[in-house]
């Protein structure tokens, strides 16, 4: 069994594969962007736009579902072979190829002769995204000590939250693109981020074999981390959509997008600040304020009405999504030994994956 692929210095972080994971994670990010915003346009041109809610529902199912299966698989893959890597370059292989053939499909016009297989391609692109993303957010573990997680969460974060700021400048570039070259570029830019985050991994951790970590916490249980998702998707989503909304009419702006980019921009700037600042109190405490000023910012929101102290709240919004996502992440992963961390990772993301669902359901019976 080769062991030398995957191993952690004693304290020493791998930076070079730091960076090459968050360069994946940024191309899982635009990657998302192009799927929310040409997945109605696909679904009208194919004429399935009664699939669209359905299929957020089904978004946030499959999630719930695969990311802890593939943790756990990537975690068994850790034991018997040594790396997750033939995981996570097989979920990438994969959901590349999709967009492949999403993108071929757009540029032969294969309307009729295309049209059912579209939604079999969803499902199977949001399974393949969910395959891999988990594994390889349990490289953390491997390239860095405990102490140093909040640092590459909130490398992680702040990746997500610029990469979406940019959204209402990307998106009219990839209107220009078209949508077949957007998802032909995004499958390219899929593989190359996997091949990279490979070849750094190789050449940036050391070559010893893997030892058991220790966990200065105790263990929760796989159900308490999915809980810790879902409440923790839940705020983030509040924060992100609803309180913009909100915002739409007090601030007099015609749409939420502009608020939801600088509620971002703000989460971007803040994350490294942030991260000293739950290394310093711990991150079951920075999960705990989160969400107690996560609440207080929503009731904040609809409670006042005064266009000042919404941009205040809108700028303490992307700075507690910021603390939300990075002492989180940072929590999950410390609460496990290695050999476990991608299960402890997936549960995690299932319960942020399930809070889509969740959310979407109510939406369907009761709006």
């Amino acid at each position: 069994m080769d062991t030398s692929a995957l191993t952690r210095p004693k304290e020493a972080t791998a930076w070079r594969a730091i960076w090459g994971l968050a360069a994946l994670e940024g191309t899982i990010t635009i990657g998302w962007l192009a799927y929310e915003k040409y997945q109605p346009v696909l679904l009208e041109r194919f004429q399935f736009t009664a699939l669209a809610s359905l299929l957020i529902v089904a978004q946030g199912i499959i999630g719930a579902l695969f990311h802890p299966i593939s943790g756990k698989l990537a975690d068994w893959l850790v034991r018997k072979r040594g790396s997750q890597f033939p995981l996570i370059i097989s979920g990438i292989a994969f959901a590349a190829i999709i967009f492949m053939a999403v993108s071929l499909s757009i540029f032969t016009n294969a309307q009729e002769s295309f049209r059912w297989v579209l939604p079999v391609l969803v499902l199977l692109w949001l399974a393949a995204m969910s395959t891999f993303h988990s594994p390889a957010i349990s490289l953390i573990d491997t390239f860095t000590p405990v102490k140093k997680f909040p640092k590459v969460a909130a490398i992680l974060s702040m990746v997500f939250g610029f990469v979406y700021t940019l959204e209402p400048f990307v998106i009219p570039l990839f209107n220009r693109f078209g949508v077949g070259i957007v998802f032909a570029l995004g499958g390219v830019l899929l593989l190359v981020a996997g091949v990279v985050l490979r070849s750094v991994s190789l050449h940036t951790v050391e070559k010893a074999h893997v030892k058991q970590k220790k966990v200065s916490y105790k263990q929760l249980s796989i159900v308490t981390l999915f809980v810790v998702g879902l409440l923790t998707g839940l705020f983030k989503a509040t924060l992100l959509f609803a309180v913009p909304n909100r915002m739409t009419n007090i601030l007099n702006v015609s749409n939420d997008d502009s608020l939801q980019a600088i509620m971002l921009l703000f989460s971007a700037l803040a994350s490294v600040p942030i991260s000293i600042f739950i290394n310093s109190i711990g991150t079951a405490k920075a999960l705990r304020v989160g969400s107690i000023v996560s609440v207080s910012i929503i009731i904040l929101t609809y409670l006042l009405s005064i266009p000042f102290v919404h941009y205040l709240l809108l700028i303490l919004a992307g700075m507690i999504f910021s603390l939300l996502s990075i002492s989180a992440l940072s929590f999950v992963l410390s609460r496990f030994s290695k050999g476990q961390v991608g299960f402890a990772i997936g549960a995690y993301y299932g319960g942020v994956s399930a809070t889509t669902a969740l959310v979407n359901l109510l939406i369907f019976f009761y709006a």
